[in-house]
């Protein structure tokens, strides 16, 4: 049986099984916060991955229980492209958690591996990441850690993504943290950089630096330390260097500029808009996005007159990027007025900075309470009488729509397509601003163009069947499964039940949830050792399970008839009433050579009495000795000799203590 070793507090654990139940096996990765190892289900008999968690982590109760909420969390998740969760929890202070074993490699290794990828094969990867983000979204999991290192990949290009609220337990002070940990800055949006607060869109920009990185095979920001790269990400634009992306279509490019806008309100607003995007660029059709204007990328300055104030070291995320114009008001020509008596210099300049504090206090207010929808550049046209009404778009087609606006003196501009049952396919669903708000002349509508809702199809009834035939059902539906399995008495691959349930309409393509029986649960026993035993001893020592197959074996070293070998091996697990094979020992017997009796005839002197002696001159032993009559013999001595057969002896023959002669017996 293999042995493998974890390490914790200076402690050695040899075979370690957390839980009564995942039995660790080989270790197969290191992140920051924890380590991975494949593991045995003892009780489902399969193999799994199981996340521990380090050291200088688990000794945090507070960070502990986040890290168990969260994976609870994680659990709930149910996606072909999420890593699904198993299980959670302790064992003498070992937090850990327990999920699905991928087959694959993560895209750090991936990138690595073959530097930039093609555009399509990027752009399918990351739409497979959005959609897992979004069964996540819906749930109200935020990822708030997306980068290639949690994001796995098949032989198949199946994309699976981890550690779903995991990093959602990390404090702030994480950035500075030294080791793996720190990889992650490079992939913080700004408002996670700053330490302020995240949603769905946090993850999207995070998503943004990961396609970012598969188109170039590099990162969009560098520092000597993390914070430099944090600071990055907060005041730097993620730039498109032609060189890198010489090879990449233009919505590519803006694919990722939308989705790594520093100000979180110029994103995607959620994943879905993001897969719509993506879905047109795989079908070659144009995409809306909007992409702010490059000025607005700058840093913030404000223009009064022909000066120019900078305001880079007083960030406010409050007005990230925006350039603000405060030029004077031409009828009120406060420039050309004379003071009515002198002022020092120093007056003025305190003047002036009075002026100017005040000045965004204003346009800060009004920003604020316009919910961002009134920029601060067109704030001095509030006081204008010059406003025009917003006429009302819905309904009309985009052409439509900008004939209407271009004779108020306005423009219209498409920034999505959405599917919408109340206005016709083609038509204007919704705009901003909406009706009947006041705005200057000039200004932009936008809207959002109405496309027809997906097709529906009814769920077919699935349950009872075959899994292989509900699949095929599923396929001709064009519909995709989700397969959850359990043990119960019903037959193997049988479906238990589904979800939605038959008869209900729903979009094509949408999951159906199937839990199938995985048959009768096994359970699992530890095998005995038999090995030693007799074959009988054996079966009286084999308790729950059965005596297999037997086959044989030579080994001399060992008594004839003990068991030599055994499959499965003592001490592992095996299935309850399963069979056991065994390896008994058998020692080829040695022929014994074939002994034979003959007789060998000796001539006798003439004398009343002799002694005689027959040795074996091949042992040395003495075969005959005794003291005869020669004449009660007729002067003949017969004697029977025994020897193997095959074998040729020689015999020497002594009389009276003399030699007499030798004779040789053949056998």
């Amino acid at each position: 049986m293999l042995s493998y070793n974890i390490v914790k507090d200076g402690e050695t654990v040899n075979n370690k099984v957390l839980g009564n139940r995942y039995q660790l096996m080989e270790k197969i990765g290191e992140g920051g916060m924890a380590n991975v190892y494949t593991a045995r289900c003892q009780i489902l008999n399969r193999i799994v991955a199981v996340k521990i968690l380090k050291d200088e982590f688990s000794t945090d109760e507070e960070f502990v229980n986040k890290f168990k909420n969260e994976a609870q969390a994680a659990a709930s998740l149910n996606h072909p492209n999420i890593i699904n969760v198993y299980d959670v929890g302790q064992d003498n202070g070992i937090s850990y958690i327990v999920m699905e074993y991928v087959d694959g490699i993560n895209l750090k290794e991936l990138i690595k591996k073959e530097g930039a990828l093609e555009e399509q094969r990027a752009i399918n990867i990351v739409k497979q990441i959005a959609l897992a983000l979004s069964e996540a979204h819906s749930k109200k999991i935020i990822h708030r850690d997306i980068k290639p290192h949690n994001i796995m990949i098949t032989k198949d290009n199946m994309v699976k993504v981890g550690d779903f609220g995991i990093a959602k337990a990390v404090n702030s002070s994480t950035i500075t943290s030294v080791g793996a940990v720190m990889g992650s800055v490079h992939y913080f949006s700004p408002e996670q950089a700053r330490g302020g607060y995240m949603d769905e869109r946090s993850d999207i920009y995070s998503l943004g630096i990961v396609l970012y990185e598969l188109l170039t095979g590099k990162l969009p920001f560098s520092g000597e330390t993390p914070v430099n790269v944090a600071l990055k990400h907060i005041h730097s634009k993620v730039e498109l260097g032609e060189e890198d992306f010489a090879n990449v279509s233009q919505d590519a490019q803006n694919l990722i500029l939308k989705m790594t806008q520093r100000n979180v309100d110029r994103r995607y607003k959620n994943v879905e808009q993001l897969v719509a995007d993506i879905s047109s660029l795989e079908q070659k059709k144009p995409i809306n996005n909007f992409i702010e204007r490059e000025e607005d990328f700058e840093t913030k300055r404000i223009l009064f007159g022909h000066q120019e104030l900078d305001f880079s070291d007083d960030y406010d995320e409050d007005y990230d990027d925006e350039e603000i114009d405060m030029k004077p008001n031409k009828k009120s020509k406060i420039a050309d007025r004379k003071p009515k008596r002198k002022h020092s210099k120093t007056m003025s300049i305190f003047a002036i900075i009075a002026a100017l504090v005040a000045s965004l206090v204003f346009l800060a207010t009004v920003f604020i309470f316009s919910g961002g929808e009134l920029l601060p550049s067109n704030v001095f046209g509030i006081f204008s009488s010059n406003k025009i009404d917003t006429p009302s778009l819905l309904g009309k087609t985009l052409e439509e729509a900008e004939e209407e606006a271009t004779k108020l003196g306005l423009k219209v501009e498409m920034i999505s397509e959405e599917p919408n049952s109340k206005y016709a396919e083609g038509t204007i669903s919704k705009q901003e601003p909406t009706e009947g708000v006041k705005v200057n002349e000039g200004e932009t509508i936008k809207v959002v163009i109405s496309k027809a809702l997906a097709e529906t199809v009814s769920v077919p009834s699935v349950e009872g069947m075959k899994l292989t035939e509900a699949l095929e059902l599923l396929e001709s539906k064009n519909l995709q499964e989700a397969v959850e399995y359990e043990f119960t008495d019903q037959e193997e691959d049988i479906i238990l039940s589904q979800s939605p349930a038959a008869g209900e309409s729903v979009e094509e393509r949408s999951i159906i949830k199937l839990k199938v029986s995985r048959g009768p649960e096994e359970i699992l026993e530890m095998v005995p050792s038999l090995v030693g035993k007799s074959l009988e001893d054996a079966k009286a020592n084999i308790g729950n399970f059965k005596v297999g197959e037997l086959s044989y074996n030579e080994d001399k070293s060992k008594k004839d008839g003990v068991v030599l070998s055994q499959i499965p091996k003592a001490d592992t697990e095996a299935k309850k009433g399963s069979e056991i094979n065994l390896v008994i020992n058998r020692l080829e017997k040695e022929e014994q050579p074939q002994t034979i009796k003959t007789s060998m005839a000796i001539m006798l002197p003439e004398k009343e009495t002799v002694a005689l002696q027959i040795k074996d001159l091949s042992t040395g032993a003495v075969v005959y000795n005794q003291t005869i009559r020669p004449a009660d013999l007729n002067g003949i001595l017969i004697v029977d000799i025994i020897g193997k057969n095959g074998e040729t002896k020689d015999y020497e023959i002594y009389i009276d203590g003399q030699y007499y002669t030798t004779q040789q017996v053949a056998f």
